[in-house]
């Protein structure tokens, strides 16, 4: 992509700089435009955008790849457990009790499924903690403008 155009208009990218960074986002705008400048290679003549491609990942990385995908599958069965015994607990339990279905003892259960869904909820939002930097680490120096 050129900033060039042909025609009686000529606009360049240094005119279009110049001319509109005027005004604070507009400033912000322009920086981000000089920021996504073309390389063009001098032996070659090929321009490309290489700031804007992603790289490729190391074996270490990879590693970081894998242990996050790891902790993301603990995450999801510590959520489906967190929901499915608080759900258990909160809304079947006494349903099955208030239709005579179980007996009424089995209230007492209840409270043993509440503290599951809140251990299960602490160790979910624990592990989301932990799995959170790996990805951003990993996409930082995967796609660098990956936030842009």
């Amino acid at each position: 992509m050129s900033w060039r155009s042909s025609g009686a208009n000529h606009i360049t990218q240094s005119n279009f700089v110049r001319d509109e960074c005027w005004t604070w986002a507009s400033r912000l705008e322009c920086a981000t435009i000089r920021s996504l400048r073309p390389n063009t290679n001098a032996s070659t003549g090929v321009t490309t955008l290489d700031h804007l491609d992603p790289k490729f990942l190391t074996a270490e990385q990879w590693a970081l790849l894998n242990l996050a995908l790891g902790r993301l599958a603990l995450f999801t069965g510590l959520a489906a457990n967190a929901g499915l015994s608080f759900l258990l607990g909160h809304g079947v339990i006494p349903s099955l009790v208030a239709n005579d279905v179980v007996p009424p003892e089995i209230s007492s259960f209840r409270w043993i499924l509440y503290t599951v869904s809140a251990a299960s909820l602490v160790l979910t939002l624990y592990n989301l903690s932990r799995i959170i930097p790996i990805i951003v680490t990993v996409l930082q120096d995967f796609y660098p403008r990956f936030a842009i």
